[in-house]
């Protein structure tokens, strides 16, 4: 009789770590399909394409750093989520903005004042200071960290084109 009450002890502590074990995988796995991601690195772009997908209203909000608050209130984004709204960037290949004149310049980068940028100014295709490869690398170890890369193509202006290097 003490024997089987022993067994039947042991039984129901190797079923108790094996739930604890499942259990513990079980999170670590949701743990790391549902980490979270930082809306700081996302941009204004993508941050409205977030509350659209969440179905709230962003129509008085100006500001990022209210974007952010209003993502932050609503709860923070996992990268599943941002997926299904189609808002993961490919790791391959890197967003860059090609400016298509000072206007659109001032307009992204010195007016919004919202995030840092690294422009590349090209005089012409045969002076760019990067190989393509080179600036798609770059820009994919700099967007990880919410730095935002662009082109400012010099060549399309005819007073720049007089200039020669």
């Amino acid at each position: 009789m003490l024997l089987k009450l022993i067994l039947l002890c042991l039984y129901a502590l190797l079923l108790f770590i094996l739930a604890m074990i499942i259990e513990t995988v079980a999170w670590y796995d949701s743990y790391l399909t549902s980490k979270l991601l930082s809306p700081v690195s996302q941009s204004v772009r993508q941050l409205k394409l977030f509350l659209d997908s969440r179905g709230l209203s962003y129509t008085k909000v100006i500001e990022k750093s209210e974007l952010i608050e209003l993502i932050g209130d609503s709860g923070s984004p996992s990268e599943g989520e941002l997926i299904e709204a189609g808002l993961a960037l490919s790791e391959d290949q890197p967003q860059h903005t090609n400016f298509t004149g000072s206007s659109h310049f001032y307009e992204l980068v010195e007016d919004t004042k919202d995030s840092i940028w690294i422009v590349q100014v090209v005089y012409s295709e045969k002076h760019k200071l990067l190989l393509d490869n080179t600036w798609n690398e770059l820009g994919k170890k700099v967007t990880q960290f919410g730095v935002r890369t662009g082109i400012y193509d010099c060549s399309i202006y005819y007073r720049y084109r007089t200039i020669d290097i």
